[in-house]
Formats: structure tokens, sequence, C-alpha cells
């Protein structure tokens, strides 16, 4: 389920996970990130090839955020987390995202992806935030009002 409050970092002895939550639309996501041998993405418990029909588009959009950050990894990390958790290599991402279309719902994910980023490794934050990756977009549907057969759109008027 997804849940609308965010959760910071909760620290244990021996691994270090983060939840964050992403929006677009009326897409939500509740991101989870712990430290894995290997990496791999789980969407509603499904892989993410298998849960976007491998829409290879929708798919890049979401792993642009792992290539982004490989190609800014030189002195960036800290080396203090980087012995806990690396990042870039060993995570485990687990995703509940509910509502909306398919592509609200990727949005959504890599919003809450890079928003967990930033949680593990404030760092990140400057080089995220000018490329406008923290930045929620606010557009939604705007509400019908009566009267009008959608928001704007007026019924047809005939003169005679």
């Amino acid at each position: 389920m997804v849940s609308t409050k965010l959760e910071k970092i909760k620290y244990s002895s021996k691994k270090l996970t983060c939840t964050q939550f992403g929006g677009r639309k009326s897409a939500k996501a509740l991101v989870s990130m712990a430290p894995h041998r290997s990496d791999f993405i789980l969407i509603n418990r499904k892989p993410i090839a298998e849960y976007f029909n491998h829409n290879n588009i929708l798919i890049a959009k979401i792993y642009e955020r792992f290539f982004m950050l490989k190609n800014l990894n030189d002195g960036y990390i800290n080396e203090s987390l980087e012995k806990y958790w690396n990042v870039l290599n060993h995570h485990y991402i687990s995703i509940e995202v509910k509502g909306g279309g398919i592509q609200g719902q990727a949005e959504a994910i890599m919003l809450g992806m890079a928003k967990a980023f930033v949680d593990i490794n404030p760092n990140l934050k400057p080089l995220l935030k000018p490329q406008k990756l923290l930045t929620r977009d606010a557009r939604i549907k705007e509400r019908r009002k009566y009267g009008l057969k959608k928001a704007r759109r007026a019924p047809q008027f005939s003169k005679r």
C-alpha cells in the first residue's frame, strides 16, 4: 500500500535502508531502497521490464537516474557511506505504485528514487537540484465545473 507520509532514513545495526515518496498527477509511488549483493528493481512485486510491458522508453527514463549518478561518481560519494552501501552497484529497490497512468507512475517512481538517493547521500542534492530532478511537477487535471461538459468546454451554443 502506498502511504502518503514521508519516512526518514532508518538506521539499524548492520544495514542502511531508505524509504521515500514520489508523486506525479494522480500517481503515487513509495520507493524503498536497501543494500543488496546485486542490483534489481521490483515494482508492485514484479520485475521492472514485466511491469512496464518491456516499454524500453519508460525503463530507460527510470534507469537514467543511475547512469547520471555513475557519471557523477568522481568524488561526490562520501567515503564513510560508501563502505556501508555502494548505492550505484549494490541496491535493492522495492516500489509500491498506485493510481494514474503508466507515464505518471514512471515519473512518480523517478522522483521517489531521486529523493531516496539524496537521503542516502546529501552530497548529491546540489547536483540533482539544478537539473530539476528533485522537484515535483505540480500540474494536475483541472476539475470539472457544473454547467460545463469538461473543465472548460462549454455546451454547444445555438443562436436559433
